[in-house]
């Protein structure tokens, strides 16, 4: 999880913070702020609540990449670096307030430099991020990726639905079910 709550706070001290047209609202739960296809250039920072990051395969099928509780952010680095379609979509899964950075990377003559190192970092933690998960999805066994699931995201395993637990880990929600007892069994043993 990235949590990117005093970068955000540095952005909002910097003077030319407008440039970058930041802005606060609150949000339903099934609000969809982001769809794929779309062309974005925003990053969204939880204030309060829950989204998430997905794609939905051709069977109609969620496969969630991230979440995001409050503190962190959540966006499409591809789209906003590139200037290209998106891949994601980004929904509240919660009741959300919801600061929203425009990170156009790819438009940046108005922007100061400390603003534009401030954005590469966000990306590089961002890739960070992602090459942590996408190793740990290939190496690590279903049971290996619960734990860092918990480990990742302690407040909302308890706050949303098991099918989107089974879907960020990658597994069906009987498999999700069978490494749940064996690991509850396992902990209150100990």
């Amino acid at each position: 999880m990235i949590n990117l709550n005093q970068m955000y706070h540095s952005l909002k001290e910097q003077s030319d913070l407008d440039s970058m047209q930041v802005g606060s609202k609150n949000y339903k739960k099934g609000h969809i702020l982001q769809t794929k296809g779309s062309i974005v250039s925003k990053a969204y920072f939880v204030k309060r609540g829950l989204v998430k990051s997905y794609d939905v395969d051709q069977n109609g099928k969620q496969h969630i990449l991230m979440f995001a509780g409050r503190g962190a952010s959540i966006f499409d680095p591809n789209s906003v670096v590139s200037g290209t379609t998106s891949e994601l979509f980004i929904e509240t899964i919660e009741d959300s307030e919801i600061e929203t950075v425009d990170l156009r990377v790819h438009d940046t003559k108005n922007i100061s430099s400390n603003i534009k190192n401030n954005i590469i970092w966000i990306l590089n933690m961002n890739l960070c991020y992602l090459q942590k998960r996408l190793l740990k999805m290939m190496t690590f066994t279903t049971h290996e990726r619960y734990e860092l699931f918990l480990q990742d995201y302690p407040n909302i395993a308890n706050r949303i639905p098991q099918w989107m637990i089974a879907s960020y880990l990658g597994v069906t929600p009987e498999a999700l079910s069978s490494v749940k007892g064996k690991y509850y069994r396992r902990h209150k043993c100990n």
